[in-house]
């Protein structure tokens, strides 16, 4: 069918049409609606695509007010043909009766020619597709060939514009795609420690951030309320308070454990990582920081296109990690943390966010 894009001019003429097929409702801004069946919500495109009787039509997202969801024509349409025996001649009469009263045309046009098929006798199916009955059998009349003839010459070019337009769509699509990164979105679980789902908002992929005791239910919940899929975990180091619900978490969603190579070895550990990895979240990258003094195996991941820092118990708000060598941890944090930029967000593994910046003025204690 052929793809339109809505604009302000041809929005009286959907309405008519649309009129006819009950579904989907798009309300419009400027005060008119669009029924059918929507195909695809692209948020990336900022565009809806619905299906109406008159064709696929594309509407912007800023052209819409609301949406409603019901069951279009279409539905009911899938749910008839699945309902209708394929070699009963009948029933697929009146199952093409019945899209062409609905303004089904092109489902209405394949099944008389079903029923044709099943029956070549058939003279009402034969009349509804216009076909004459002569001394040599049913013909289609010369005019009529001639408009078909026509007709398939013009769906043909207007299916080569709609190929040229899709490629041109699909080639600014991908350079839009190229020039604006996904949003990452952090949700702060508090357990034992910190636990921190972090999310891509183009894939919808999420990986967590330590699993302390006690963070499983609320995980779980916030996974899907927001329609996310758990992707693996990252243990910033192997301590009890941040590792606790490690093997509830990932027996149930199935992913990968990972920690860096130098931590000690603990149950449900699957994968480990070294200083300057790479850790895939959906679009995002975090960015391994090997950062040993707190515990032997402790690293922090910096995510740089959201200005991130996700610290452990290596970094806190005017604090810095427990640790036995304090010097040495202080030496580390100076130079592979203090060098990122004032304006990175810290997460911490226990208490409230910090930045990089606040951390260069106010640099002490002990945790």
């Amino acid at each position: 069918m052929r793809t339109f894009t809505i604009v302000s001019a041809a929005i009286g003429l959907l309405l008519a049409v649309c009129a006819i097929c009950q579904g989907d409702i798009i309300y419009l801004n400027t005060g008119g609606k669009v029924e059918g069946k929507i195909l695809s919500r692209d948020l990336d495109d900022d565009s809806v695509r619905i299906r109406t009787i008159n064709g696929t039509v594309e509407i912007a997202t800023d052209e819409i007010e609301r949406i409603e969801k019901c069951e279009s024509v279409f539905d009911i349409y899938e749910r008839k043909l699945k309902e209708t025996p394929k070699t009963n001649a009948k029933s697929q009469y009146r199952l093409a009766l019945w899209c062409k009263k609905k303004g089904l045309k092109a489902e209405a046009k394949r099944h008389f020619k079903k029923v044709i098929a099943l029956s070549p006798d058939h003279e009402k199916a034969r009349a509804e597709l216009g076909y004459v009955k002569t001394d040599k059998g049913w013909e289609i009349p010369p005019k009529q060939k001639k408009t078909a003839k026509s007709a398939l010459k013009k769906q043909a070019k207007h299916a080569k514009q709609d190929r040229k337009k899709d490629t041109k769509k699909k080639k600014k699509s991908k350079k839009k795609k190229t020039s604006k990164p996904a949003n990452p979105i952090v949700k702060t679980i508090r357990a034992s420690c910190n636990v921190y789902v972090l999310w891509c908002s183009k894939t919808r992929e999420a990986a967590l951030i330590d699993a302390g005791g006690g963070s499983a239910n609320e995980v779980f919940h916030y996974l899907e309320q927001n329609k996310l899929k758990l992707t693996k975990i990252i243990v910033t180091h192997n301590h009890g308070d941040h590792i606790g619900d490690v093997g509830a978490i990932a027996s149930k969603a199935k992913v990968d454990v990972l920690a860096h190579e130098k931590a000690p070895r603990f149950r449900g550990l699957t994968k480990t990582v070294k200083e300057g990895d790479t850790i895939k979240v959906g679009t995002l990258t975090l960015k391994v920081i090997y950062t040993p003094g707190h515990s032997p195996g402790s690293m922090c991941l910096y995510l740089e296109s959201g200005k991130m820092l996700f610290a452990g118990d290596t970094l806190f708000k005017d604090a810095i990690g427990r640790t036995r060598d304090r010097r040495a941890l202080i030496q580390v944090i100076k130079q592979k943390l203090m060098g990122l930029g004032n304006d990175v967000i810290v997460y911490p593994g226990h208490g409230a966010r910090t930045t990089i910046g606040a951390e260069k003025k106010n640099f002490g204690g002990g945790r």
